[in-house]
């Protein structure tokens, strides 16, 4: 039998009862409390964002971005054909329809010509785009962007899985 090789092991630094007592202790352990406000600004700090909302997932953050997209019944979502369910669970959470693009062979991310192939010939424009960066892998957001502002498409990144990774000099 062979060892496992696990996507994203689990790691405990040592400091975690210490962490969970101080959350019993201050009595706030849901909704918010300051690990949650702590871990907002420490996002803030890395990523140089201007704000963070904490929440459950990348699922719920997702479905949240949509609700604020206007994304609604009925409607297109476009996103990567190589992903996680949580990208595309969302968009069916809004009663929209998911339509996949294909990837790239350099980034296994969106593909950006695929992407314009399918804007450029689709009848109905879709809402929203949700393109997700893989294995810290970063899609190719220039090209990304510009497509869709061409065709007025809100951009939606689902960066869970790159959090680490950096895109011309930025998070």
């Amino acid at each position: 039998m062979s060892e496992r090789l696990f996507l994203s092991p689990p790691h405990m630094s040592g400091r975690e009862q210490e962490y969970i007592a101080e959350v019993f202790e201050s009595n706030y352990i849901a909704p918010l409390g300051a690990f949650v406000n702590r871990f907002e600004e420490a996002v803030c700090t890395y990523t140089g964002s201007k704000a963070a909302a904490a929440v459950i997932n990348g699922t719920a953050g997702l479905h949240l971005a949509l609700r604020l997209a206007g994304v609604e019944a009925g409607d297109k979502v476009l996103t990567s054909g190589f992903t996680f369910i949580g990208s595309v669970s969302p968009i069916t959470f809004q009663g929209a329809l998911p339509v996949f693009i294909d990837s790239d062979m350099v980034s296994w991310n969106l593909d950006p010509n695929l992407l314009e192939e399918y804007l450029k010939e689709c009848d109905t424009p879709p809402k929203a785009l949700i393109v997700t960066h893989l294995y810290g892998q970063c899609a190719d957001l220039d090209a990304i962007i510009s497509i869709c502002q061409q065709y007025d498409v809100i951009v939606i990144e689902d960066a869970a899985e790159s959090l680490g990774a950096v895109y011309k000099g930025h998070q």
